[in-house]
């Protein structure tokens, strides 16, 4: 009688051990079913601006900049965990209020025969590189009206410049911050200042 017991108290030490060890980690730890959010430690509902209790039941998709990059990055990854198990990259991803974020996800599917049973993932920030970018009065109106959703040619007529010399100053600042698109370039500049 006393064996079970001991037994029975080691299971609920494992499992409080368990429990505590995932609120800890460093990054955010996810647990989906068919893409929907089963359980999170805390920093991966910080990371992204909701209380746990806000993300549980929900999709995955609300963390995406769209329904289409949900979809696509499925498709992907579902091809990796049938082959391999697991797999990890970098993408943006949304915070709550739509503010974007560079994000490294890394995951491992429990069944590579049906693979979004149950996936476990971490979510870690991606810090950009201080790369000391100074922008010129120039550029900081441009990135501003970027920033408005303006088009290079309605950014040329406020500004009373031609759309090339806009698009020039586009290309450049993407090579200075080392971004590859204005999405992109937005996030870092957000995340900078």
């Amino acid at each position: 009688m006393r064996f079970v017991r001991l037994r029975s108290a080691s299971r609920r030490n494992s499992m409080e051990h368990t429990e505590r060890l995932i609120s800890l980690l460093p990054v955010g730890t996810v647990l989906t079913k068919d893409r929907m959010i089963v359980d999170s430690n805390p920093l991966f509902a910080e990371i992204f601006g909701y209380c746990q209790s806000e993300m549980v039941g929900r999709s995955l998709e609300m963390l995406y900049p769209s329904h289409r990059h949900f979809v696509e990055r499925g498709e992907e990854w579902y091809g990796y965990f049938r082959l391999t198990g697991g797999h990890c990259d970098e993408r943006i991803m949304v915070c709550k209020g739509d503010r974007p974020i560079k994000m490294r996800v890394n995951g491992r599917c429990e069944n590579r025969r049906n693979p979004y049973d149950f996936v476990a993932c971490t979510f870690e920030p991606v810090p950009h590189p201080d790369l000391g970018v100074e922008l010129s009065r120039r550029e900081r109106e441009i990135v501003g009206a970027m920033g408005d959703g303006l088009t290079s040619k309605q950014i040329a007529r406020m500004l009373k410049l031609s759309h090339r010399t806009v698009e020039t100053y586009r290309s450049r600042l993407l090579l200075k911050t080392g971004t590859r698109n204005t999405a992109q370039l937005l996030c870092f500049l957000q995340n900078k200042h």
